[in-house]
C-alpha cells in the first residue's frame, strides 16, 4: 500500500464520523477497503458496504470480504418507500407496507449497524441526494460512521446529485488516492456476477496509462485508451 492508501485506511478505521476517499479506477480503493475491514473486525466492529446495484454488491463482497448490499436495499430495509412520482415516505415498525401489503417489522439483522460500525458507500458519486440523505439518517440513528468512496469522474446520479461535492465540504477526513497501481480485468466470479481481478503490472502512471516492463515496448502515451474500470 502507498502512503495515501495507508492514510485512507487509518481514517476509515478510526473514529471520524464522515470520511471521504476519492480515487480513479485502479488507485487501490478496493485494497484499502479490505485492509479497513480487517482492522475494524479486529476491534470488534463491522463494515457494511453498499453499491449502486446488487451485482456490484456481490462483486464487492468477493473482493473485500465485507457484508454488502445495494444502497436501495439498505434504505428499503430501514423503511423508506418511494412511488412512481419519486415521492419518498418512511414506514414505522407496525405500519402496513403499501408495496407488500404486510406489516413492516423493521430492518433485517443483516441490514443493521451497531455503534462504531462503518457504512461504506461505494461509487458514492452515483446515488441521488434523497438516497444519500436516507443513508445518512440510518448511520445517525444507529450511531455508526459513514465513508463515501468514489471517483469524482464517474457518471453522476440520475436526479439531484453532487453527493461527493457536498461531502467534501463536511467530511472530517478526506483522502485522495492518486497513484494508479494496477490494471484490472473483469471476471465472472459466479453466473451473472462480475468482479475486477488484479492483473500484475509494473509501475503505472495516472488514470489508466501504464509504463510497461523493460522487456516490453512502452505503453504510456497520450493516445493510450484507459484500462478497464475498477470500482
Amino acid at each position: 500500500m502507498d502512503p495515501a492508501q495507508v492514510e485512507a485506511a487509518a481514517a476509515l478505521a478510526g473514529d471520524h464520523s464522515l470520511v471521504l476517499v476519492a480515487g480513479a479506477a485502479g488507485a487501490g480503493k478496493t485494497t484499502t477497503l479490505a485492509t479497513t475491514r480487517t482492522a475494524l473486525e479486529h476491534d470488534g466492529h463491522q463494515v457494511l458496504a453498499v453499491t449502486p446495484t446488487l451485482k456490484a454488491a456481490r462483486g464487492a463482497r468477493a473482493e473485500t470480504g465485507a457484508r454488502t448490499g445495494s444502497a436501495a436495499w439498505l434504505v428499503f430495509q430501514h423503511g423508506w418507500r418511494w412511488d412512481d412520482a419519486g415521492r419518498w415516505t418512511r414506514l414505522e415498525p407496525g405500519q402496513i407496507d403499501p408495496k407488500a401489503g404486510t406489516t413492516y417489522r423493521g430492518p433485517r439483522e443483516d441490514a443493521q449497524l451497531r455503534r462504531g460500525d462503518l457504512l461504506v458507500v461505494d461509487e458514492a458519486g452515483m446515488p441521488d441526494q434523497d438516497t444519500a440523505r436516507a443513508l445518512l439518517t440510518v448511520v445517525d440513528e444507529q450511531e455508526a460512521r459513514l465513508a463515501l468512496v468514489g471517483d469524482p469522474h464517474q457518471p453522476a446520479a440520475i436526479g439531484r446529485g453532487g453527493v461527493l461535492d457536498l461531502a467534501d465540504r463536511w467530511a472530517e477526513r478526506a483522502v485522495t488516492l492518486d497513484v494508479i497501481h494496477r490494471f484490472t480485468r473483469t471476471t465472472e466470479i459466479e453466473p451473472g456476477v462480475l468482479a475486477d481481478v488484479e492483473t500484475p503490472t509494473t509501475p503505472l502512471c495516472r488514470r489508466g496509462c501504464a509504463t510497461a516492463p523493460p522487456a516490453s515496448p512502452p505503453r504510456c502515451s497520450t493516445n493510450s485508451p484507459p484500462g478497464p474500470q475498477n470500482s
